[in-house]
């Protein structure tokens, strides 16, 4: 977990000092007027419902950012631990993000973080042997608290100049229990639509 959330704070730095040069020296070029939107989001970065905002670092530029706020309520259970957590809450997700392509289709790739106040129901189960007899035991603690997710976006972004907006893709996320609700690698899918703004 540890290891992501690092490679995760690099990734950021590097795509933000590059987004602080010339945007005539970067390939991937974004239209001035698709530079701000505003949509929903299923499942991704959300991990669950959420709505967001994204724009570019500054006109011209591929690289950009995303902001939002989304609802996520689920469970996650390890049967090789006995381990079972359930959860919901408010999530924050934040990313940096970067569109290759020319006209309304683009590739975009993005790497963040998503920070989120959960409710947590934590179970752990046990058994133990007492007179060789078999005795299940489990522990239950109940716990506001903060999580965070680390995560990679890949995927496609439909984008006119004005209007409807739509993308779409895979989410990889990555947790550790302690600290979020998932403990490994999760691969979810992603679905967003909006509108775009020109400014």
């Amino acid at each position: 977990m540890y290891r992501l959330l690092l490679s995760v704070s690099l990734l950021i730095s590097v795509l933000m000092s590059l987004s602080a040069q010339d945007a005539s020296s970067l390939s991937p070029q974004v239209d001035k007027s698709m530079s701000r939107n505003v949509f929903g989001e299923f499942f991704g970065p959300s991990f669950g419902v959420g709505v967001g905002f994204d724009s570019r670092f500054r006109p011209g530029t591929a690289f950009g950012y995303r902001v939002g706020l989304a609802y996520t309520n689920g469970s996650f259970s390890d049967d090789y631990d006995l381990r079972d957590l359930d959860f919901k809450g408010v999530c924050i997700p934040l990313e940096v993000n970067a569109l290759i392509g020319k006209g309304k289709s683009k590739f975009e790739v993005g790497i963040g973080a998503t920070p989120s106040i959960l409710h947590r129901i934590y179970t752990t189960t046990w058994w133990s042997y007492n007179d060789e007899q078999p005795v299940y035991s489990c522990n239950t603690t109940r716990r506001t608290k903060l999580n965070i997710l680390g995560f990679i976006n890949i995927g496609y972004r439909y984008q006119r100049e004005s209007g409807f907006f739509l993308r779409t893709g895979l989410t990889v996320i990555g947790g550790d229990l302690k600290c979020s609700p998932i403990d490994g690698l999760w691969l979810l899918p992603n679905l967003s639509f909006g509108y775009t703004f020109k400014y």
